[in-house]
C-alpha cells in the first residue's frame, strides 16, 4: 500500500482528490476504456498515434512539462481515503480508468518503453474521482473536451519572442515582426500578429507567411 498526501476540492458535480506521483509508478496502472471497443462503459475516443508520438518527442526535451492533471475514475477496492491520506493498493494491476489525459499517458508509456530513466524526473498531477456512474464519467469527459478552445497559432508564435535564447521560432517571429513594422516592407501593417485583426490594414494571417 502506498500512501499519499492529497488535496480535496468540491464542486457542484462532485468531489475530487489530487495527488502527485512519479510517472513510472502509475502510467501502466491506468485503464483506457474506448467507446469503439466498449459501448457499455467506454467513453474515450480512439487514440491519435501522431499525437502520441508528438507528446513522446516533446517529453524528451529539457523544458518538457505536463502541468495539467490526469483525471482518473478510481477503483474503490484499490484506491481509498484512510486516516487523512490517499492509499493506493500495490496488489492490483489497475487502479482506475482515465477520464481525461489518455494521450499524455500513452506518450509517457511510449517514452518509458525506450527511455524509462527519463520518467524518473516526471511527476504527474493525478486527480481521482470516486463512485460516479458512467453517465457522470461521460459528462466530465465531454465537458472538458467540448469546451476547449484552441489557442490561436498566431498568439503562440508571438509568444516565442519571450524566449531569452536564440531559437528558430524566435528568429522566425522576429523576421515576421520586422516585415510588419518596416515602412518599406510590402507587408507593412498588414500582418495579423495576434491572429485577429486589430487595424483595418491587417489582412494577412501570421500562419500563412
Amino acid at each position: 500500500m502506498s500512501t499519499h498526501n492529497y488535496i480535496q476540492y468540491n464542486q457542484p458535480g462532485g468531489s475530487f482528490y489530487a495527488i502527485t506521483i512519479n510517472a513510472l509508478e502509475i502510467i501502466n496502472r491506468l485503464e483506457i476504456r474506448r467507446r469503439s471497443q466498449d459501448s457499455d462503459s467506454g467513453i474515450q475516443r480512439d487514440d491519435d498515434k501522431k499525437r502520441v508520438k508528438d507528446i513522446e518527442n516533446y517529453l524528451q526535451k529539457p523544458e518538457a512539462i505536463i502541468p495539467t492533471p490526469i483525471i482518473v475514475s478510481a477503483f474503490r477496492d484499490t484506491v481509498r481515503i484512510e486516516n487523512n491520506s490517499l492509499e493506493i493498493s500495490e496488489a492490483s494491476e489497475l487502479i482506475g480508468h482515465i477520464l481525461d489525459g489518455q494521450h499524455r499517458v500513452l506518450g509517457l508509456r511510449a517514452l518509458a518503453a525506450r527511455e524509462p530513466l527519463q520518467l524518473k524526473q516526471i511527476e504527474l498531477l493525478i486527480v481521482f474521482v470516486f463512485e460516479i456512474d458512467i453517465y457522470s464519467e461521460a459528462t466530465i469527459f465531454s465537458t472538458i473536451n467540448s469546451n476547449q478552445k484552441q489557442v490561436s497559432k498566431s498568439l503562440i508564435y508571438d509568444l516565442f519572442s519571450l524566449d531569452p535564447n536564440r531559437s528558430k521560432p524566435r528568429v522566425c517571429h522576429e523576421i515576421v515582426k520586422s516585415l510588419n513594422d518596416d515602412y518599406e516592407s510590402p507587408f507593412y501593417r498588414k500582418i495579423k500578429i495576434l491572429g485577429k485583426k486589430i487595424e483595418d490594414t491587417e489582412t494577412v494571417s501570421y500562419t500563412h507567411l
